[in-house]
């Protein structure tokens, strides 16, 4: 899940939320465009490990790079990539790291790096709503509302779980400066 830096000073944080393409096999959807995190790659090895040891920091660079063209080093700090856990998505059997990371970009510009990413083809577009109380809780319900006026469902049970730990954590860093995000009142 990645949060982006406001565009303006005083204008709101935004959260990448990824609508995936239909051609996607495991979370495309056969009804339409459904919503998913931010991006969301498989581990391969050797490529994420040193010496072929999977190392789900080094996936979370190559997906952020692959999907969102965004580069480490270059457009976010890879010691900003927090790990939220390891989890286990019960419709496919499948285990999954949930990564969580803001980066220094808007979303203007992330969605203008992922024009070019070299796994563009499998989003056909990125939302940015803003990261708030109420977005949270539309993605974790399993639909979303964009500004468009389109409606998008949920591609997977992995994504609404996401979603869910990213808020929070966010509730979690700010109950550490004396607010709330989600959970509080």
């Amino acid at each position: 899940v990645l949060v982006c830096a406001p565009e303006r000073a005083g204008a709101p944080e935004r959260v990448v939320v990824s609508v995936r393409s239909r051609r996607q096999l495991m979370v495309g959807g056969k009804e339409g465009p459904k919503y998913h995190l931010s991006a969301a790659e498989g581990m391969l090895r050797p490529a994420d490990g040193p010496g072929g040891a999977p190392s789900p920091f080094r996936t979370a660079e190559r997906s952020l790079y692959e999907e969102l063209g965004l580069r480490a080093g270059t457009d976010f700090d890879p010691a900003a990539l927090r790990c939220l856990g390891l989890y286990l998505d019960t419709a496919r059997a499948q285990p999954f790291f949930l990564m969580f990371a803001r980066v220094p970009l808007s979303f203007p510009e992330v969605r203008a790096r992922w024009q070019v990413a070299p796994h563009r083809h499998e989003n056909v577009k990125l939302v940015g709503p803003e990261w708030e109380q109420l977005t949270a809780h539309r993605l974790l319900v399993g639909s979303f509302d964009d500004d468009d006026g389109s409606t998008y469902d949920v591609a997977s049970n992995h994504a609404q779980l996401g979603f869910l730990m990213a808020a929070a954590h966010e509730d979690e860093l700010r109950r550490a400066r004396g607010a709330r995000f989600v959970f509080g009142g």
